[in-house]
């Protein structure tokens, strides 16, 4: 396994075990240090430890066209993990590091886990009698 691969697994697992607390963020937020920052769909970020090191992770889920051939093309959703120290990249977990549908699942499942959503799927409290 790489050390990208074994990075990509941390932060999977410790999203898992609810020990990351994605929260959600607007789309535009960190231009600077995302590439292509126009094609963001949505945006998370969380704080990771590591190693006694405290980082910024920022999970950018981007809408990129495909080329088929001549005549057709589609758009289909790409993850990336960003690992942010004092507002400066220092990792990008992306396509030529790990494979793309490891990445889509990645986007979608911190998706899922993050405050807005679980916020929508939350069942309401029930009502008390006094």
């Amino acid at each position: 396994m790489n050390r990208h691969r074994e990075l990509y697994d941390e932060v999977m697992a410790q999203t898992r075990d609810g020990a990351l607390k994605w929260r959600q963020i607007a789309r535009q937020e960190n231009a600077e240090v995302i590439l292509d920052s126009l094609r963001v769909v949505r945006q998370f970020t969380t704080t990771f430890v590591r190693f006694g090191i405290t980082y910024t992770l920022l999970c950018v889920e981007k809408r990129q066209y495909i080329q088929e051939d001549l005549f057709f093309g589609s758009e289909e959703s790409v993850g990336e993990l960003l690992f942010l120290r004092d507002g400066e990249l220092i990792e990008r977990l992306a396509e030529p590091t790990l494979y793309w549908l490891r990445l889509s699942c990645m986007a979608e499942e911190i998706a899922q886990a993050s405050d807005r959503a679980s916020q929508l799927y939350k069942a309401p409290a029930e009502p008390t009698l006094p």
